[in-house]
C-alpha cells in the first residue's frame, strides 16, 4: 500500500478517510487486499491511533472495508452489499409527507421515503408509513407516530426526520425500546445520541462548496448564513476547514449573529460586502447556506449591476435550476439504501452507533461556476 505521511491530515480522521476511500475507488487498494495494521497506518499517516480507528470504522460502515476478528481489515470484495436481512421483513417508517411539497419542490423527507421504499421493496420487504403531518391540525408528535407504527406488527422502525432534534430522537428510542424493535434514524444532521443513524454530511457540503469556489478563482468566501441551526454551523465549519488547507490564501467571512435569522438583511449585507470587494479589485465568492440565501444575494448583486460571480448553494431547488445556480443536492438514493442496510445490520446485532455521514452530490451549472 503506497501511503505517505500527509502533514495536513495530522489528527484529522476525515482526511485519512478520504485518502483511503480514494485508494479503494481508484484501485490502488484492490478488492480483497488486507490493510496494514492500525499502528502501521498511524505511523504512515502521522496521526493518532484513534484517528485511524475512526477512519476505518467509517469505511466499514460505508461497506468499503470489512473488519474480521483475528485476521485484520480487508477491502470489501465489492462496493455494495445485498440487503438480504430485510427480505420478508415489515418496516415501519415515521416521516412527514402530507405537507412536504413547497414552492414546487419535493421535500427532502418525501425523496428519502421514496428511496427507502424502493430499497426495501427490491429486497422483498414491505413498509408501513405513518405520517406526522396532520392536514387538520398541528404536527403529530414523534412518540405517538412511533407507537402507531410499532402496533402494526413491524420488524424494525425507521424515523425519517431531516429537521428532528435530540428530544424527538429520545421519544422514538423510548418507544422502540419498549416494543423491542430495532430503530434507525435518517436525519439531515447527525444527532448527539447513541443510536444507529444515517445523516447528510453538512461539514462535507461546506468543504465541497468552498473548494468549488476557490477553484473558480474566489479568494474571499462570503457566507450568507441564515437559520441558526446545527446543520448551518456544520456547513460553515466545512467552508472554514477547506479554506484553511487551500493551496492559496483564502479568507472566510460569515454574518454577524444578530442577522442570521433575517434573510433579507443577511442577503443585503452579503451583497454590499461582495460589491465592496469587487470594487477594490478583490476576488469574492458567495456561499449561500441554502439555495434561497444564495439566490436572494445574487438578486441584489444583479440590481447593483454586478456581473456573475462564483456562487454556490445547497438544496437544488427548482429556482436554482431555473437560474443556473451551482448547488449541492442530497444523495437521496444512497441515503435510502444506506438506511436499509443499517436496519439490516441492526437486526443482525452488528450496527455501529457512529453516525454514517453521506456526502452531498455536486450539481454544476455554468452560470455561477465555470
Amino acid at each position: 500500500m503506497d501511503t505517505q505521511p500527509i502533514p495536513n491530515l495530522r489528527g484529522r480522521w476525515r482526511g485519512v478517510t478520504d485518502d483511503l476511500r480514494a485508494k479503494i475507488q481508484d484501485g490502488r487498494l484492490a478488492h480483497g487486499a488486507m490493510l496494514p495494521s492500525r499502528p502501521e497506518l498511524s505511523r504512515r499517516y502521522g496521526v493518532a491511533l484513534g484517528t485511524i480507528e475512526r477512519a476505518i470504522s467509517q469505511l466499514v460502515d460505508e461497506r468499503l472495508l470489512v473488519a474480521e476478528n483475528g485476521r485484520g481489515t480487508f477491502v470489501a470484495a465489492t462496493g455494495t452489499e445485498p440487503l438480504r436481512l430485510l427480505a420478508a421483513k415489515r418496516l415501519g417508517i415515521v416521516c412527514e409527507v402530507s405537507s412536504s411539497v413547497s414552492e414546487g419542490d419535493a421535500h427532502w423527507d418525501t425523496n428519502l421515503l421514496r428511496a427507502v421504499e424502493v430499497a426495501v421493496s427490491s429486497d422483498g420487504g414491505s413498509s408501513l408509513v405513518v405520517d406526522r403531518a396532520d392536514p387538520a391540525g398541528p404536527w403529530r408528535n414523534v412518540e405517538d407516530c412511533c407507537v402507531e407504527a410499532a402496533a402494526g406488527g413491524i420488524d424494525a422502525l425507521l424515523v425519517i426526520g431531516t429537521g428532528h432534534n435530540e428530544e424527538m430522537a429520545d421519544d422514538a428510542l423510548r418507544v422502540a425500546t419498549r416494543h423491542g424493535v430495532p430503530l434507525v434514524y435518517l436525519v439531515g444532521c447527525a444527532l448527539s445520541r447513541p443510536l444507529a443513524q444515517v445523516a447528510m454530511d453538512d461539514f462535507d457540503a461546506g468543504m465541497q462548496a468552498a473548494r468549488q469556489l476557490v477553484a473558480a478563482g474566489a479568494r474571499t468566501l462570503v457566507c450568507c448564513a441564515t437559520s441558526p441551526t446545527r446543520w448551518r454551523d456544520q456547513r460553515i465549519a466545512g467552508v472554514r476547514e477547506a479554506a484553511r488547507y487551500a493551496t492559496t490564501p483564502v479568507v472566510v467571512e460569515a454574518l454577524p449573529a444578530q442577522l442570521e435569522d433575517d434573510l433579507p438583511a443577511a442577503a443585503q449585507l452579503c451583497a454590499q460586502r461582495i460589491a465592496a470587494l469587487h470594487a477594490a479589485g478583490g476576488a469574492p465568492g458567495l456561499f449561500g447556506i441554502n439555495d434561497q440565501a444564495a439566490l436572494a444575494t445574487l438578486d441584489l448583486l444583479a440590481g447593483m449591476g454586478l456581473g456573475p460571480i462564483p456562487a454556490m448553494g445547497v438544496d437544488d431547488r427548482l429556482a436554482a435550476r431555473a437560474r443556473g445556480l451551482t448547488t449541492l443536492r442530497p444523495d437521496f438514493t444512497r441515503l435510502g439504501e444506506e438506511a436499509c442496510l443499517m436496519l439490516g445490520r441492526v437486526l443482525a446485532g452488528s450496527a455501529s452507533r457512529v453516525p454514517l455521514n453521506i456526502p452531498f452530490r455536486l450539481v454544476r451549472r455554468t452560470s455561477t461556476i465555470s
